[in-house]
């Protein structure tokens, strides 16, 4: 029996997925699946397998060492994971053990900037199918079970701002390998201050175009582009939380091989919005705290790289339904 059988991990509609994924892998020839997760930062941490291996794994998990939830933002492992309990007072993290990456089938997707890649959303487990307790997607599913419990509902939209650069100089010389390397040197792609206007939009609309037409190709709703001070905003509407990730990742891969990459000064921001008319919702949902027509919502926020959760008191939100 295998390890997402034996701790029954999936739902039927996860089973139904990994039918599918099979499929869609064979018929688009795919060469390599990415298997990521995201840190208790928001990065998204994982292995590249080649797609064999990959579905071979589906079920049985890949293995991940534990220090990847030891990470700080520069990726310097911070806690002492050689010493008893590893530094998080359980004997599971200690030594660089291994927990492993199990695949939800739902979120697959053949990345539009690389058309030979399929990638895919992991939960992380302990041997023993534990769920790790640090891993991000179940703590914040573990949050909308217990709202859901009260009969609420979390309805949510995605808006992404960043600046993007021209890179001049990648600083890729040997000196530059130290940890944290050195920043690029970069320039503008216009001067900004045309806020919500077309005046310097053409010169922004190579770039834009590919990040519009990639965000598309995945699946995920996207609403508007705009640009404001030199910024491209894209709002998405009802953004699952297995989704808020690749949103990112998806701009900021197409920035790159547009030769402009995002910088880090990423600014991820989740704000609450009613369900749009004619929208069909997710298989789960955010649930949302205090929902009685009351103004209030609840905006989780990834400022740089840290996820904040703070609570906005100057929108208004329509209890779902």
């Amino acid at each position: 029996m295998s390890f997402v059988a034996r701790h029954a991990l999936w739902s039927d509609e996860q089973k139904e997925a990994a039918l599918r994924l099979h499929a869609i892998v064979e018929e688009k020839k795919l060469e390599t699946i990415r298997l990521s997760f995201p840190d208790q930062h928001g990065i998204l941490r994982g292995k590249t397998l080649v797609a064999s291996e990959a579905l071979a794994s589906l079920e049985s998990g890949c293995t991940i060492t534990t220090t990847m939830f030891a990470k700080d933002t520069a990726h310097r492992t911070v806690f002492p994971v050689f010493t008893s309990g590893g530094g998080f007072g359980m004997p599971e993290m200690e030594g660089a053990a291994d927990v492993l990456m199990v695949a939800d089938p739902s979120s697959f997707r053949v990345l539009p900037w690389a058309p030979s890649t399929g990638w895919l959303l992991c939960d992380v487990y302990f041997a023993d199918g534990r769920v790790v307790p640090f891993a991000t997607r179940h703590i914040f599913r573990s949050v909308l079970d217990k709202l859901g419990e009260r009969g609420l509902d979390f309805v949510a939209g995605l808006e992404v701002e960043f600046h993007i650069f021209k890179l001049e100089d990648a600083r890729m010389s040997p000196e530059d390998a130290g940890q944290p390397g050195a920043p690029p040197d970069v320039s503008l792609l216009s001067h900004g201050y045309q806020y919500l206007t077309e005046q310097r939009y053409d010169q922004m609309a190579p770039v834009l175009d590919i990040i519009r037409r990639d965000v598309l190709a995945l699946g995920l709703p996207l609403a508007q582009v705009l640009t404001a001070n030199a910024i491209l905003g894209t709002v998405a509407w009802s953004a699952v939380a297995s989704n808020l990730r690749s949103h990112t990742a998806a701009a900021a891969a197409a920035a790159k091989a547009a030769g402009h990459p995002l910088t880090a000064a990423t600014q991820t921001q989740i704000h609450t919005t009613p369900w749009p008319p004619g929208s069909r919702r997710p298989s789960w949902s955010a649930r949302r705290s205090g929902c009685r027509r009351r103004s209030g919502s609840i905006v989780p926020r990834v400022t740089g790289r840290r996820l904040l959760a703070s609570c906005n008191r100057t929108r208004r939100m329509r209890c779902p339904g």
